[in-house]
């Protein structure tokens, strides 16, 4: 087995065609027995799919390791089975637990019993990075909770410690004392580092969606989002929202169709909800009036409804939306009707600055948001002449537009079944099953890096030149582009945002260490405070700089836009240094979005050396640019302060110029025409001394 696996390598690596920046990272075997329901004798060993490894939300990717959860192989074996991988690397860490996959037997069979596999009864994994405790769910379609938890840290420990007997007995509770029965349990994590369980319980047609939250280590109590048949429902509207939940741009959104009963149609219409930053408060449309608030349980559905598609002889579909968001607000949604007919298929785009979706019919793209890119994934498996022949092709489109591109293409000597798939920190990860005569599978992983999607430049990490270089001298004050906060050093206490500059507390110096740097405070007089980040918390720390320290190494990444703007990055995590809250002296966090509280001002002190885009900074105090009111709804002002003649510039934020003008005093009046529709611009003054002012205005 070992030979051919290499050999394989090579023939895939060979056998790769680059369209665009996406590249093959590693290509790895997890195991050769995942669990595939068949029967040497030909008889009928599954209901819904033959494939359960891998399927459903199985598998994660948390502080640089690979989380896979599958059952194991044939038939009489189904043991629930754990893997580990860091990235990058080449070997799997599996376990194996005494729980296992349970068939089902048909009392119905007059030959039988027959016996056979429910593939809805998939694998969830998730991991709490606050305490490192990994969480699996297992073997539910409308069954009790089966529920096994690690021990705290465990999920990065070393491989010695990655054991059995590190796991609690599996619990059919998650609280102290709730019991439930759950249907397609999935958990997604929030901006936070909480976890966020979604799961439906009661039958296809008439049961509700459930959410739980997993904070500070312990899990909440069940709370009904989305109410299906249940008084006050009235019987003949027998229904179910049909969907799953989407994080992105620091928000869920809950996507889905109404299973209704009365009409025997599987899953009609197209609608999705901003169901906030936890699904548990109030959720609101994303379309029409946004700012209305619908309070949980939802029972009417349709102020969510984006469209009612015609589907062939009015049969709806066999699927929920496909549903992502980029971190600047373009949406997407793709559905399709049953049967396959193409005619019956749909994909719905809006980007951020657009009040409504458009339709694209004829167009399915199933796809996942990364930088400013929607990415969709196709896998596929043949057998020519008896050779095995793969293909995972990787597409993208952006947004408002359903044209792709093809990214990467690769070939495999496998004849590749399903696949699951999983995007972080501008990394692809898929997981597939090779095809088999077999109750026991082939399983690999793919690792892909998506390259430079985003507005977001890197600059000054991996070689001495540009603009990053000049902060190795001197200090400097890091003010938060959205809020105006001062990163603040408290000790060893959590990183705060304050709203006064003053201070050997406010003043940071930068230190490079390898590619990376350490973000060093000016708590003494040469600096002995070293950022570090523990989960989602950033503390201050008393180690001197340089230190390689995995928590404490940072890349400075410049922002496109606007000029003169950072993102201060954790290693290549893509979690960035976050101004979560507007108000003074509230602690600052990682986070994954990338939105203007992402962004920093890097302030020379006056007795340090500056980079020229850091002086820009410090004119802004000296001269400035003020637009009032902002944000405006009719019409508002550019106001120069300390020079008279500019060019201003102001474009949306997909960087579509809308307005220019040559100011020739100090003052310019702007209506608000179709040129201005909802929502926030980036506005560059340009003085006659070649001086960038960036800011920016939002329009209501």
């Amino acid at each position: 087995m070992k030979r051919i696996y290499v050999l394989a390598i090579a023939c895939l690596l060979c056998a790769l065609s680059s369209f665009g920046q996406v590249s093959l990272i590693k290509e790895t075997q997890i195991t050769d027995e995942g669990l595939h329901y068949w029967y040497p004798d030909g008889q009928k060993a599954y209901i819904y799919a033959a494939t359960i490894s891998p399927r459903g939300d199985c598998f994660t990717v948390a502080n640089g390791y690979i989380f896979y959860g599958w059952y194991k192989g044939g038939m009489n074996q189904r043991n629930l089975m754990l893997s580990r991988k860091k990235i990058g690397e080449n070997s799997w860490k599996t376990i194996q637990f005494s729980n296992k996959n349970t068939l089902i037997v048909d009392p119905r069979d007059k030959n039988g019993p027959r016996i056979f596999g429910n593939t809805h009864q998939t694998i969830t994994v998730a991991v709490s990075d606050d305490d490192g405790k990994i969480h699996i769910l297992f073997d539910h379609h409308n069954d009790p909770l089966n529920y096994i938890v690690s021990k705290s840290n465990i999920a990065f420990a070393s491989n010695a410690d990655f054991k059995v007997s590190n796991f609690e007995s599996r619990r059919s509770t998650l609280t102290d004392s709730e019991r439930l029965t759950i249907t397609y349990p999935e958990i997604n994590k929030n901006n936070l580092g909480e976890l966020i369980l979604n799961y439906r319980r009661g039958n296809s047609h008439g049961g509700s969606e459930f959410m739980h939250v997993y904070a500070n280590g312990r899990w909440s109590k069940s709370k009904r989002v989305v109410q299906g048949y249940q008084s006050p429902i009235p019987a003949n509207q027998n229904n179910y929202a049909y969907g799953s939940p989407t994080y992105g741009n620091g928000r869920f959104y809950y996507a889905f169709s109404v299973r209704w009963d009365n009409n025997n149609a599987l899953n009609e219409g197209v609608y999705v909800a901003d169901a906030g930053n936890r699904m548990t408060g109030n959720w609101k449309r994303i379309v029409g009036n946004t700012s209305q608030e619908l309070g949980l349980p939802i029972r009417n559905y349709s102020p969510f409804l984006l469209d009612d598609p015609d589907t062939k002889d009015n049969g709806g579909s066999n699927a929920s939306p496909a549903f992502a968001v980029t971190e600047n607000g373009d949406m997407q949604v793709a559905y399709r009707g049953r049967g396959g007919d193409s005619k019956y298929f749909y994909t719905y785009t809006k980007k951020r600055d657009e009040n409504e979706f458009t339709r694209h019919s004829g167009v399915y793209i199933d796809a996942d948001a990364y930088g400013d890119k929607f990415y969709s994934v196709t896998v596929r498996g043949r057998v020519t002449d008896g050779t095995p022949d793969g293909t995972i092709t990787i597409r993208s489109n952006a947004p408002g537009s359903v044209t792709q591109t093809k990214e990467l293409e690769i070939k495999a000597p496998y004849n590749f079944g399903e696949f699951v798939k999983f995007i972080q920190d501008g990394k692809l990860y898929i997981i597939t099953d090779v095809r088999a005569e077999s109750d026991k599978h082939e399983t690999r992983c793919y690792e892909f890096d998506l390259g430079t999607s985003s507005t977001t430049a890197s600059i000054g990490n991996n070689n001495s030149s540009g603009n990053v270089a000049d902060l190795e001298n001197g200090w400097y004050r890091i003010k938060n582009l959205e809020t105006g906060r001062y990163l603040r050093s408290v000790n060893s206490e959590n990183i705060i945002g304050a709203s006064v500059q003053s201070g050997n507390d406010k003043q940071w110096r930068f230190v490079k260490t390898g590619n990376y740097y350490n973000i060093d405070s000016r708590t003494t007089s040469t600096g002995s405070g070293v950022l570090r980040a523990r989960g989602s918390d950033i503390i201050g720390t008393q180690r001197a700089a340089p230190n390689a320290d995995t928590d404490k190494v940072w890349r400075v990444n410049e922002v496109a836009s606007p000029q003169g703007t950072y993102r201060l990055e954790l290693r290549d995590t893509g979690r960035f240094i976050y101004n979560e809250t507007n108000d003074s002296n509230k602690v600052i966090k990682l986070n994954t979005k990338r939105g203007d509280r992402s962004k920093w001002i890097i302030e020379p002190v006056a007795s340090s050396q500056s980079s020229s885009k850091a002086t820009i900074a410090t004119r802004k105090d000296e001269l400035g640019v003020r637009i009032y009111p902002n944000p405006a709804s009719s019409g508002f002002t550019i106001a120069l302060q300390g020079f008279d003649n500019a060019n201003v510039v102001i474009s949306n934020l997909l960087g579509k110029v809308v307005y220019s003008k040559t100011m020739t005093n100090n003052r310019l009046a702007i209506a608000r025409d179709r040129k201005f529709s909802t929502g926030m611009y980036l506005v560059n003054v340009i003085g006659q001394d070649q001086t960038v002012y960036n800011t920016k205005l939002i329009i209501k």
